[in-house]
């Protein structure tokens, strides 16, 4: 393979903004969203199992951010090259048994499960240390943040924590540093939809309305290692 985890991870975000542009909708204030794409979402990462009878919001059961980023991961091939498909994906066994959930990502079992040692992790609270560092913020920003980032989120929408590793799946697509602040991508979550509107869907979340490093749970460092090259 001949693509920097820079350029994999970079397609990835490219994946996610296309996503995004798509404006699709959770259900919300008594409406069906757009739960045909969602459902696009849960089969193309092997789990149409999970919503046999098609895609509906079911507290919290469906959720999905794992899901869209694992999608995302999938589709890396088709942003490496302008206007051209290369046969490069996330290895399939990671979008189908570590990124659906949080639990799952934290999980050594799953990773193994996909073939796999657990990657390396950043831990938020180390990380927001580190930035008071003037040494170790130049390195953080030159190494973890010269690409987007899989990441893991406190459930706050959920009303508590719940555990160390978060409960909300996204990707960091930049990071400022001075305002303590991230950019993301995400599914299943409240932010700003692909038509400029806030609802719940795949949305984005930039400027006033970034997250928080506050709310950083975990860091994935993916490598080349984890995506593979298929046969079109």
């Amino acid at each position: 393979m001949k693509y920097t985890i820079e350029a994999l991870m970079g397609a990835w975000q490219s994946a996610a903004v296309a996503l995004w542009q798509l404006n699709i909708r959770d259900d919300q204030g008594g409406a069906a969203g757009t739960r045909d794409i969602i459902g696009s979402i849960f089969a193309g990462v092997g789990w149409s199992f999970w919503i046999p009878d098609g895609y509906k919001e079911q507290n919290g059961r469906n959720a999905w951010c794992g899901h869209t980023q694992g999608y995302c991961g999938l589709h890396v091939g088709d942003w490496l090259e302008p206007g051209k498909c290369v046969g490069v994906t996330l290895d399939v066994d990671i979008a189908k048994n570590v990124t659906p959930s949080t639990a799952r990502l934290h999980s050594a079992n799953k990773w193994r499960k996909a073939g796999y040692s657990k990657p390396n992790t950043l831990n938020g609270d180390w990380l927001d240390k580190m930035l008071d560092n003037e040494a170790a913020a130049a390195d953080i920003k030159s190494s973890v943040f010269n690409r987007p980032q899989l990441a893991t989120i406190a459930a706050r929408d959920y009303g508590d924590l719940r555990n160390d590793y978060g409960g909300h799946v996204v990707l960091i697509v930049g990071v400022d540093f001075e305002a303590r602040s991230f950019e993301t991508i995400e599914g299943n979550a409240y932010g700003e939809l692909g038509d400029g509107s806030w609802g719940e869907g795949v949305v984005r979340r930039r400027g006033d309305k970034a997250r928080k490093l506050s709310e950083l749970k975990r860091v994935y460092l993916l490598e080349r290692q984890h995506f593979e090259t298929i046969e079109r």
